[in-house]
């Protein structure tokens, strides 16, 4: 497992390090995230103890997509973000990335990452039939 704290995440955030109101939060979200990002990358990059280099991208890559989904979820606070609009023009829309960290974290993670299974779309695909209903059935 990479070495991620909370003051890794308030720093890519630009949360001084002083500022402890985050600090139970982002490591709340570290615990309860971290393993899952890791685990879509492809143990042989996780475990090179010789490649200092990679373990830092994929460390940095990693903060990333925890400090781009802790963004979002405080911006879906109540009163954390206010919009309003005037006739087209709307201010204040939330975006579901905020900083586009998320988005970057994936894409640095791209090269590294597990491939998906190979029946995960032939099992979503064929999910009637295995349920012994016929293509119409209804089913969305």
């Amino acid at each position: 497992m990479l070495a991620i704290s909370a003051e890794d995440i308030k720093d890519i955030l630009f949360i001084p390090a002083e500022e402890a109101a985050y600090d139970a939060a982002i490591t709340a979200h570290i615990a309860r995230s971290q393993l899952a990002v890791e685990y879509r990358i492809a143990g042989d990059y996780l475990l090179d103890a010789s490649a200092p280099g990679l373990q830092a991208l994929l460390r940095l890559g990693v903060m990333e997509v925890l400090a781009g989904e802790f963004a979002e979820q405080a911006a879906s606070e109540e009163g954390s973000v206010e919009a309003f609009q005037i006739a087209s023009i709307r201010i204040g829309e939330r975006s579901p990335d905020p900083a586009g960290l998320r988005t970057r974290g994936w894409e640095r993670l791209a090269p590294f990452l597990k491939p998906p299974p190979a029946d995960l779309l032939s099992s979503t695909l064929t999910l009637p039939r295995r349920l012994g209903l016929d293509e119409d059935s209804g089913l969305p």
